[in-house]
């Protein structure tokens, strides 16, 4: 079981990892009296009222969350973490924005800092966090026929990742064509990632989105750059790889790319969080996630709020690798006439060496060969008549329990998924309580965790 509390606290004024797609953060809870509880919803519900981006969906989140409080909905939950998660579901309930994030720290909060601008300590802290990430870039390797692989996890800012992105993207500039996998991307620390990242892919500045804030009542254009250091990657093929878990500044990557018609999406439909925003401690306990921007496409003239970016190849996420590379490589083959100048149109006058015409045609075969094998397996929960919520989360789907939501039939929770012949390991998630499997004894270690394993035969 994987959990992602990743630089939380300093992760005040930027596009985020979501927290509702990572597991209970790791403190020891503290019993909470009824007087902590309701300290807590007004410390939360004020953060909401003086910063979300709708004021009037604020002031019903407010109305529901006092409503639910009078009727006694949350006076049997003492776990402060578990009454996190119980406020986020209800909040999100209401303004379906699964940025809204409220957290629980044992420990006593620092206090919040009157400016969002860190302090040279705090911000050589964040570089080496960073660092020790490779900043967000997890993998970068050239697949076989000539393929640009490069996998990010988060999209840092800039002015830190700058010497990393110009090498990974001057490392693949060779290739035929380029596959960025942002199955397992929460997001961006920076609003100027996506502009940096978007510039090697086209040759002059284009106007990427428009970003209103409450606070400033103010809206920024975001373009991308006439400048950045290292090569560039012009007019060759890029096909975007998504997931549930892709979620916030890594869709907007995804949705800038494709509305400008420069890469191809492949996987699943994205989490659907667009309104950027902050951490707001609420008191010193509880902290909320607060979206206080709003993002607005010149091309579409909305954004991917609620709905995800939706892929051009939808297919389960655990399969989407296998699918650009048979899809990139078959586009090698056969180009399209519209293809500009440089490798690829050469291919498409006919002149791409037959040699390595042999080679790329081998490689397409064998991946049709091992092309994976997918079943339709049904997970079942017996019990849990009273839970409210109840999602299986696993190695399948990258720990996004909303991706696989279960429904009651009977006595049992039941969803359906496709999954792959082989091994995978596997939570359900009851009312934000993550517990293995009681009807599978097959389990493995996870780190401090215990996850059930499921084995898909061929």
């Amino acid at each position: 079981m994987k959990r992602h509390t990743f630089f939380d606290k300093l992760l005040l004024f930027a596009w985020v990892l979501a927290a509702n797609f990572a597991n209970p953060p790791a403190s020891q809870a503290q019993d909470l009296d009824a007087t902590a509880r309701t300290h807590a919803i007004k410390s939360v519900l004020r953060c909401l009222q003086e910063n979300y981006i709708y004021p009037d969906i604020a002031a019903k989140m407010e109305r529901d969350i006092v409503s639910r409080a009078a009727k006694g909905e949350y006076n049997h939950i003492t776990d402060g973490n578990l009454f996190a998660q119980r406020l986020t579901r209800d909040l999100q309930a209401i303004c379906h924005d699964l940025h809204v994030n409220v957290t629980y720290s044992a420990q006593v909060l620092p206090p919040e800092p009157k400016h969002l601008t860190l302090s040279p300590q705090e911000a050589e802290h964040m570089r080496q966090m960073l660092a020790k990430e490779n900043f967000g870039v997890a993998k970068v390797d050239i697949l076989k026929g000539n393929l640009g692989y490069i996998k990010f996890n988060l999209l840092a800012p800039p002015d830190l990742a700058a010497e990393v992105y110009a090498a990974t993207i001057t490392y693949v500039s060779n290739t035929d064509a380029l596959i960025i996998d942002l199955r397992e991307c929460g997001g961006s620390i920076s609003p100027d990632a996506i502009p940096m990242l978007c510039s090697y892919f086209f040759k002059d500045p284009v106007h990427l989105n428009d970003i209103y804030w409450r606070h400033e009542d103010k809206t920024r254009q975001f373009w991308s750059w006439a400048y950045v250091p290292g090569k560039r990657y012009l007019d060759k093929p890029i096909y975007v790889l998504t997931s549930r878990r892709t979620f916030s500044g890594a869709e907007e990557l995804a949705y800038d790319l494709k509305n400008l018609k420069r890469a191809t999406i492949i996987g699943d439909t994205t989490g659907g969080g667009a309104n950027p925003g902050g951490t707001r401690r609420a008191n010193d306990h509880f902290m909320v996630w607060v979206p206080f921007g709003k993002v607005t496409n010149p091309i579409t003239k909305t954004n991917w709020e609620g709905t995800g970016v939706t892929p051009d190849i939808a297919v389960p996420a655990s399969v989407a690798l296998h699918t650009a590379q048979t899809t990139a490589l078959t586009e090698i083959l056969n180009p399209k006439n519209d293809l500009a100048d440089g490798a690829a149109a050469s291919k498409a006058t006919g002149t791409m060496d037959e040699q390595w015409k042999k080679v790329v045609t081998t490689e397409l075969a064998t991946l049709e060969k091992t092309k994976p094998q997918i079943k339709p397996v049904t997970f079942t929960l017996k019990g849990y008549e009273k839970a409210k919520e109840v999602m299986v989360a696993g190695s399948f789907n990258y720990w996004t329990p909303r991706t696989h939501i279960m429904k009651r039939k009977g006595d049992t929770w039941q969803v359906q998924v496709p999954l792959e012949t082989g091994n995978h390991s596997y939570k359900f998630v009851v009312d934000g309580e993550w517990i293995t499997d009681p009807a599978n004894p097959q389990t493995e270690a996870d780190g401090s965790y215990t996850n059930s394993v499921l084995t898909v035969k061929e």
